[in-house]
């Protein structure tokens, strides 16, 4: 059983899986129909990856406590 905070950091590294994606679908969106505001969504969302994918890697490696 996994524990609370693992739990979190998975959901975490989820959301960062999601804004790639979506990411990747908007420079695909952008080449067909031009954004100006395309730039300030990639920022948005590279930055949300990139927190996420941090607080993934900062909870994830903390040894695990185990309660006997």
């Amino acid at each position: 059983m996994s524990t609370a905070r693992e739990r979190r950091a998975n959901n975490a590294l989820g959301i960062c899986l999601i804004c790639v994606v979506f990411m990747g679908e908007s420079v695909v969106a952008h080449h067909v129909r031009p954004n100006a505001a395309s730039p300030f969504v990639w920022v948005a969302l590279g930055l949300t990856a990139a927190a996420c994918l941090v607080y993934y890697l900062k909870y994830r490696a903390r040894p695990k406590v185990r309660v006997q």
